[in-house]
C-alpha cells in the first residue's frame, strides 16, 4: 500500500464512523501527528478485529478488540468536538 493509499484508507475509516465531521478530521490528520497516529491505530484496530472474525480467534481476544475499538472511537469523538469548537 503506498502512503496516498493508506492515506486513503485511514480516512476513509474515519469519514464513516464520523461523517459530520470529515472536514475536521481531514485537516487534524494533515496538522496533527497524534491525530493521524490515532487514525492509523483505529484502522488498523478495525482490520485486526475483521480478520479475527474471520478466523477461528477466541471470543475474549475478539472482546478485546471491540473494547480498543470503542476506546480510540471515544478519544477520536473527544478530539473532533474540542477542534470544531475552535479548540
Amino acid at each position: 500500500m503506498t502512503n496516498e493509499e493508506a492515506v486513503k484508507f485511514h480516512l476513509g475509516q474515519i469519514f464513516k464512523k464520523f461523517p459530520n465531521d470529515s472536514a475536521v478530521a481531514a485537516s487534524l490528520y494533515y496538522s496533527r501527528e497524534s491525530f493521524r497516529s490515532l487514525c492509523e491505530d483505529y484502522s488498523l484496530a478495525l482490520i485486526t478485529l475483521s480478520s479475527m472474525e474471520k478466523s477461528s480467534a477466541k471470543s475474549a481476544r475478539i472482546s478485546e478488540y471491540q473494547s480498543i475499538i470503542s476506546d480510540l472511537e471515544a478519544e477520536i469523538r473527544i478530539y473532533l468536538a474540542r477542534c470544531s469548537d475552535g479548540g
